[in-house]
Order: structure tokens, then sequence, then C-alpha cells
């Protein structure tokens, strides 16, 4: 039997996995479903949003902060990046 915490784990993920199939689709979409498409999109993210949320509550997921040195280094490195 799945214990509560899987079944979050599992919906989080699939709520990842679906966000970057419609953000894929959205880029390649037609304008004419372009709006559907982006409504998709947004509730996805919103349900992983609250998923993750959720988790962080429950102490399922553990938030690490960086310091600000390490966050100045890592915005150093990928500013001069040319995309």
């Amino acid at each position: 039997m799945m214990k509560e915490k899987d079944i979050a784990m599992n919906a989080l993920l699939a709520c990842r996995h679906m966000a970057d199939l419609l953000h894929t689709f959205g880029c390649e979409a037609s304008t004419d479903i372009l709006a559907d498409v982006q409504s998709a999109y947004q509730c996805v993210t919103q349900l992983q949003h609250d998923t993750y949320d959720m988790m962080v509550k429950k102490d399922w997921m553990q938030v690490e902060y960086e310091t600000k040195s390490k966050l100045e280094k890592a915005y150093g490195k990928f500013k001069s990046v040319d995309c």
C-alpha cells in the first residue's frame, strides 16, 4: 500500500512531466490553440507549486537555502554566457 508521501511525490513528478510537455507543445502549437495550451500550462504549474508547498509543510521535502556568495557566483557564471 502506498503511503501519502509516495502518492504526493508521484503527483509532483507527474506535474513536472506534464508541465515540461505542455511547455514544448506551447512552443510548437499553432496560434489557434495557443491560449488553451497556455491555460493548461498555468493550471499544471500551479498544481505543481501547491503540491510542492504541501510536501514542504509536511516536512516531506527539504528546502536547502544557498548563501549569497554562492548565488552571486552562479549568477556571474551564467551571466556571461551567450544564448
